[in-house]
């Protein structure tokens, strides 16, 4: 299974917000991302993690809480289907030729 992710470089780094503060919108919202807090264990999502999740969490913590409950983790489901949805037509059934 593929796991979704995002990163968010370290301020100063290539592609993370500016060093200082300032007043772009992008750096704002990646500071306050890594500001926010993990909705499992508590801890600031912080910068250089990998957060998933339609609810920002950190892959790890979310990984750990999908393994306790057997499912995928928020934010990594694919479109598997399951055998339970095919059809059970047959179109020779009931056929005398």
């Amino acid at each position: 299974m593929a796991e979704h992710y995002t990163t968010i470089p370290a301020p100063g780094s290539p592609g993370g917000p500016c060093r200082g503060s300032c007043s772009h919108p992008w750096c704002t919202a990646a500071r306050e991302l890594a500001d926010d807090h993990c909705p499992y264990c508590g801890i600031r999502l912080g910068f250089g993690t990998k957060i998933t999740g339609e609810v920002a969490a950190h892959l790890r913590c979310a990984q750990q809480d999908a393994a306790r409950h057997h499912q995928p983790p928020a934010g990594t489901a694919g479109h598997e289907h399951s055998d339970s949805h095919k059809s059970t037509h047959d179109p020779n059934r009931g056929n005398t030729n």
